[in-house]
């Protein structure tokens, strides 16, 4: 069952993503999720209120809509809907009755305006009116982002609504929750999208399933959980998605963002979790405390968090008066708020309690010892966590580039109060070397995940990957935690075999010598005294200075010739069998997957450009130095495919090819047409046609023998600096397959 709600809810997500991309026009992404995830949650709501409304009144014989409008019905449908939902939705503002105004060109994004605002007005003085308290204030219908004209943004929110109805989902099916994870899934594309400052609200789902399952390890159920840098709420949701029961007494949230706190609520409702079963503060989790009842501090049996790492926070001395950083008498240095959290964690757990936190590899290790009595505050906090609490259980070091903004490694601390028989050691894990590329992040896989997670179970030595520390050695390492210095998971050097290195650079030596013969002789005819002239390819793609022939006659003058003239577009397609290239700016074509982890291809590939050995390829986006793009030549012995934004051309011969290859990534700017076209273009755009490419002129030589002595002079300079890297290179091999042999 889980595979079919994951495979349903991946084809939602991507329904829905899809209708973000096509709607949101010039809005940037992180914004434009307000609109859309709000859309979608109205829809929830209105459908949750007649389905449950209907289902309670069927035995009286009567609809939601219709008791509504009867006297005898009205108030205590109303009553019962505050009750049970929280808040109520008139008739007239239900989504289908809106869906009608939109088909009827009835509607108006005012109207629309009007039905959020009584949905939320009418939870006031409620139980519920802190679950809905400005909670769609970020879906802000007023927006001149949206449309300028009230007629402009009432068209655009119209479309987005027809879009989210076009697809079928049960609201109501609690085993089946498909739209509550497309809806997660949907968040983290966001998230994707919007970078560093869209990741801050979301955890990455295998690191909260990763989380949620060493925190709930043995658990059916629990009283209650709770996160105090919640975010969108994944974690939490994946605290209950792990109990074997599903059963959480009362979820407890904090998140400082005001728009991820309206987040966090939606996400919660539409994962079926009643708004009397979860409390969420909007405020800094360090600054203010919210987790009291009746003057008493709350305990909670799960902590989960993933906060900002190496936050800033405000270091006012009242922090020391709060029973949750007092015992220690010091604060973390500025920029450097980690382990303040965990302490506040720490404070409120309950006798059996767990606690499973991410935080920065840093927290382990940083502050020192010193013997004056003035250890640094992160070094004391350590070891009162360790020596006075002694409530760390496991840490687990994680892979880096796994979350948004942060893309050194971080770890997982795993604590407990009651340590079951383990007070007197601390389970390391080194899970760093196991993960998959996924685009340009790291993820754990399930099966990384097992591993992790049987390995805290288990809890015994494993070679490279678990040790069981006693808190003796920890002290022994002045409570430095940093993983390595517990699980050594190094793997030692191949060795070098400097036989062979050595026969390496004497064939270099013996093909460097070849080419430094001939060069000389070009060097000769060229009538250059010093070879070694920076100025000498310049001058040569230039014609400034020249081969002769043979017969020492001189070849005829080079032309401003027309690239038309010596390349013709190719213009075959794919027929649906090549590989997908693109092009390097050091290596030339390369394969998608190999050389970027991936495949950034389109799904449909028929309108790809082939292109066939020796093609030259143009790629119309500016990158470092060569803003007018990259010019390169196929140096690939088979077909491949490539962007159709790419320029494809057939040369007149190889030779020809490989001068205009090396014409555009020489120095030889100042008569680089392609620089006045590029100014032309948009920030990430050349504006250059291939028609307009090919219309322009070059100073080419028109004699093919002086094209290939010109070609085969400029091949033999690459050669000879590709063998001095591979010679320097053997060097250092041998360096230190010597040290390996001198220190073993």
């Amino acid at each position: 069952m889980a595979d079919t709600v994951q495979k349903q809810s991946q084809e939602l997500a991507t329904q829905l993503w899809a209708i973000a991309n096509e709607l949101r026009g010039n809005m940037d992404a992180s914004k434009f999720k307000n609109y859309i995830l709000g859309v979608i949650f109205y829809r929830y709501l209105s459908e949750k209120t007649e389905n449950y409304m209907n289902d309670l009144l069927k035995d009286d014989g009567i609809s939601y809509r219709d008791a509504l409008k009867n006297d005898e019905f009205a108030s205590t449908v109303k009553e019962w809907s505050i009750e049970h939902l929280g808040y109520i939705i008139e008739p007239k503002y239900l989504w289908a009755s809106l869906i009608d105004e939109i088909r009827g060109a009835e509607f108006s994004i005012e109207h629309f305006d009007k039905a959020i605002s009584t949905l939320v007005e009418s939870t006031i003085g409620q139980e519920s009116e802190a679950a809905f308290d400005k909670l769609f204030d970020d879906m802000n219908l007023q927006d001149k982002d949206l449309g300028k004209e009230v007629s402009e943004r009432t068209a655009l929110i119209a479309k987005v609504m027809q879009k989210v109805n076009d697809i079928s989902f049960n609201v109501d099916d609690a085993e089946m929750d498909v739209l509550g994870t497309a809806y997660m899934i949907l968040i983290s594309l966001f998230a994707s999208d919007a970078g560093k400052k869209g990741g801050e609200f979301f955890t990455p789902t295998c690191a909260s399933k990763l989380l949620a399952r060493l925190a709930t390890v043995g658990l059916d159920e629990v009283k209650n959980a709770a996160d105090s840098c919640a975010g969108s709420g994944s974690l939490l949701l994946e605290v209950q998605n792990h109990l074997s029961t599903k059963k959480v007494g009362h979820f407890y949230a904090t998140e400082k963002n005001g728009s991820n706190y309206n987040l966090l609520r939606m996400n919660l409702l539409m994962h079926g979790v009643p708004y009397k079963k979860f409390s969420c503060f909007n405020s800094d989790s360090i600054k203010t405390d919210n987790y009291y009842e009746d003057g008493e501090p709350l305990m909670f049996d799960i902590q989960v968090e993933n906060p900002p790492y190496s936050a800033k926070f405000d270091q006012n001395g009242s922090l020391l008066d709060d029973p949750r950083f007092s015992s220690c008498g010091v604060l973390t240095p500025q920029g450097k708020a980690d382990l303040m959290f965990l302490q506040s964690m720490i404070f409120h757990m309950a006798e059996d309690g767990r606690i499973a936190v991410l935080l920065p590899i840093g927290a382990l290790f940083r502050g020192k010892y010193k013997e004056n009595g003035k250890s640094d505050a992160e070094y004391i906090i350590r070891k009162h966590l360790i020596d006075n609490l002694n409530v760390i259980d496991a840490i687990i070091g994680l892979p880096p580039k796994m979350f948004h903004g942060a893309k050194l490694p971080v770890c997982v601390m795993v604590l407990k109060k009651k340590r079951n028989g383990n007070a007197d050691n601390v389970l390391f894990i080194d899970a760093s070397k196991f993960f998959s590329i996924e685009g340009q992040m790291n993820i754990i896989t399930d099966e990384d995940t097992d591993r992790i997670v049987n390995a805290y179970i288990q809890r015994k030595n494993i070679k490279k990957f678990a040790y069981v520390a006693s808190l003796d050695e920890i002290r022994q390492n002045k409570y430095d935690c940093n993983i390595p210095l517990y699980v050594d998971s190094s793997e030692k050097e191949p060795e070098v075999n400097v036989n062979q290195q050595a026969k390496t650079i004497q064939a270099v030596d013996t093909r460097l010598a070849e080419i430094s013969k001939a060069l000389h002789q070009c060097f000769l005819e060229l009538g250059c005294v010093d070879a070694i002239n920076p100025n000498v390819v310049d001058n040569l793609l230039s014609g400034k200075i020249r081969f002769k022939s043979d017969d020492n006659t001189p070849y005829s003058d080079w032309e401003a010739t027309l690239l038309s003239d010596v390349l013709t577009e190719r213009g075959q397609r794919s027929t649906g069998n090549e590989e997908v290239y693109s092009v390097s700016l050091t290596k030339g074509l390369v394969n998608q997957i190999e050389h970027l982890g991936r495949s950034y291809a389109a799904s449909d590939t028929s309108k790809y450009k082939l292109t066939c050995p020796g093609d030259i390829i143009y790629t119309k986006s500016p990158t470092g130095d060569f803003k007018w793009g990259i010019v390169k030549q196929s140096s690939l012995d088979k077909d491949v495919i490539i962007s159709p934004l790419y320029g494809v051309f057939i040369p007149q011969n190889p030779d020809i090819g490989f001068i205009i290859e090396a014409y555009f990534s020489s120095n030889v700017r100042a008569h680089n047409y392609l620089i006045t076209q590029v100014r032309k273009g948009a920030k990430n755009t050349i504006n250059v046609s291939n028609d307009e490419f090919l219309a322009k002129a070059i100073y080419l030589p028109t004699d093919e023998r002086e094209q290939k002595k010109l070609a085969n002079f400029i091949r033999l300079l690459d050669e000879q600096i590709e063998l001095e890297g591979k010679r320097l290179e053997a060097y250092k091999n041998i360096r230190n397959g010597i040290l390996q042999h001198t220190f073993m």
